[in-house]
C-alpha cells in the first residue's frame, strides 16, 4: 500500500495533535496533584507555626524540633509554588 505525502502529513498531524492532547492532560493532573499537596503542607506549616503539634512528652516535636519543621515546610511551599507556576506557565503555551 503506497501513501502519498498529503496522507502522511495527515497522519503526523494527527499523531501529533493527540500526543499533545495527552501531554496536557497529564499536566492538568499534575498540577491538580501539585496543589492538593501545597494545601497539606501548608496545613502542616501553619500548625507548626502556631504550635499545634503534640507535646514532646506525647511523641512530639521539641521547640527546636518544630522550628526547623516549620522552615522545612516553608522552604517545600516555596518548590511546590514555583513547581505549579512552571506548571501553569508551559501548559498555556500550547
Amino acid at each position: 500500500m503506497k501513501i502519498t505525502k498529503r496522507q502522511l502529513r495527515r497522519i503526523i498531524k494527527e499523531e501529533k495533535a493527540r500526543l499533545l492532547s495527552e501531554v496536557a492532560m497529564t499536566n492538568t493532573d499534575i498540577i491538580s496533584d501539585v496543589q492538593r499537596w501545597m494545601e497539606e503542607i501548608r496545613e502542616l506549616h501553619t500548625a507548626a507555626g502556631i504550635g499545634n503539634l503534640e507535646t514532646p512528652d506525647m511523641g512530639g516535636p521539641d521547640d527546636n524540633q518544630t522550628e526547623m519543621l516549620e522552615s522545612a515546610l516553608g522552604d517545600v511551599m516555596e518548590i511546590f509554588e514555583e513547581l505549579e507556576y512552571t506548571l501553569q506557565t508551559k501548559s498555556l503555551r500550547r
